[in-house]
Formats: structure tokens, C-alpha cells, sequence
């Protein structure tokens, strides 16, 4: 995916950087704590707005705005659930793996660092949508942004984007359609990817015997690796 380690910085460029929402502090929460998180930014987020932005950011190349739709998705069919009434594995540290959304509760964390989140927000149009943590952070930052309108421009490009995926063979590899989608829009390898991601963990572009988490949450263990570039 590349590099999203944090450049060194003085703290007068961290505190420019946070006014203008790019740097953020990190933050703790309990497995609880965060579903509850995103089962309210749920409630709040328009979905029409979220999806407009996917396709406004196109031909803008917003890549922070086109993030959301994925994490929208993941977080739109969450079951409300707390870790004490899931299944979980132990692990020797103390850590427990929440089996029904993957976090994991380690009384031994440290602080969530969340600027190499915004880094993936910015440079590639995010980064592991079916993370909790990623997700909440994701739409947090997304309900304090401008909304934009897609242009004609827009709508074309996403319909293209659509068309190319529907002229390829069954059997095609995500590789070969991210190779097909290049010079469609104004994009990199990675950045196709990810749209690509996206788009599949909407159910928009659905492999053959799955669907999107739009319409329903995938357990964790049910979740296939994409052997193209090894994320979920």
C-alpha cells in the first residue's frame, strides 16, 4: 500500500497541521465504547452526501472524500454488540479478539496513533475499511468536511468505471481490472485499488457468491484475503 509513517515534524507544524485537519491526536477506546461510536455517526451520516462524494472525487482526486463510502459501509451493518456478549479468543497477554467485528480489546495498548490514518485518507482513499478504528475515524473527519457536488464529468467517469468491470471475464483477477480501469480517471495503482475495494465492499462490484456489507456485516472469519494485494 506504501509508506504511511509519519514524517518528523516541530509541534508548530502539528498544530497547523490539526487546525486544518490533517494531524490528529491519538485516542483510546474500549471495543464497546467504539461500536457504540459508530452506530451513532450512523445515524447521523447522510448516506446520499457520502455517496455523491465517492463520485465527485473522481475527477477532483478528493481522495479523503471517496474513503467514506467503505467505511460507511462497514459500519452500516455493525450489530450492536458488546465483547461480553460475543465470542471471543484469549490471547496469553490478556488481549480478546471480538469474533463477531475483529477488534481487539488489549488492557496493554497504548493510544491509537490517527494521523497515519489521515495519511491513507489523503494519499490513497484509505486504508482497511473493515477496521473499527479506521472506520470511526474516517467518517468522524468526513461529517466536519465540505460536501461536494459530482459533476457531469463525474457521473460519466463512475459510469465507465461500471461498464469496464461489466466487460470483464467472470473469472478476471481485481489486478486485471484495476490494470483495465488506468487512464479512465486520474489515478495510481494504489488508488485504483482501493476504489476497487471499495466499490466491492459496497457489494457495487460483488465476486461471484458475496455480497457487500450494505447488506450484511461479514464476521471476520468469513472474510476471503484478496490474493491480488493480501487485504480483506
Amino acid at each position: 500500500m506504501g509508506d504511511t509513517r509519519v514524517p518528523a515534524y516541530t509541534a508548530e507544524d502539528f498544530d497547523y497541521a490539526k487546525a486544518e485537519g490533517v494531524l490528529f491526536l491519538p485516542f483510546l477506546y474500549t471495543h464497546d465504547g467504539l461500536v457504540h461510536a459508530l452506530l451513532q455517526i450512523v445515524d447521523r451520516v447522510d448516506p446520499r452526501r457520502v455517496g455523491d462524494a465517492f463520485i465527485a472525487s473522481l475527477t477532483s482526486r478528493r481522495l479523503d472524500l471517496r474513503s467514506a463510502l467503505g467505511s460507511l459501509a462497514v459500519a452500516t451493518s455493525l450489530p450492536p454488540h458488546t465483547l461480553s456478549s460475543s465470542p471471543t479468543k484469549r490471547w496469553p497477554s490478556g488481549a480478546e479478539d471480538c469474533k463477531t467485528c475483529g477488534y481487539q480489546e488489549d488492557p496493554t495498548r497504548d493510544l491509537t496513533e490517527t494521523t497515519p490514518y489521515s495519511l491513507a485518507r489523503f494519499r490513497y482513499g484509505g486504508v482497511v475499511h473493515s477496521s473499527l478504528e479506521y472506520a470511526w475515524f474516517d467518517l468522524d473527519c468526513f461529517e466536519k468536511t465540505e460536501p461536494l457536488e459530482p459533476t457531469p464529468r463525474d457521473r460519466d467517469t463512475l459510469r465507465q468505471i461500471l461498464a469496464t468491470a461489466d466487460r470483464m471475464d467472470p473469472k478476471a483477477r481485481p489486478s486485471s481490472l484495476e490494470k483495465a480501469l488506468m487512464g479512465l480517471f486520474p489515478s495510481n495503482t494504489n488508488e485504483r485499488r482501493l476504489l476497487i475495494e471499495i466499490l466491492g465492499l459496497d457489494g457495487i462490484l460483488q465476486p461471484a457468491g458475496r455480497t457487500g456489507f450494505f447488506r450484511s456485516f461479514a464476521l471476520p472469519d468469513e472474510r476471503e484475503l484478496n490474493s491480488d494485494w493480501g487485504i480483506r
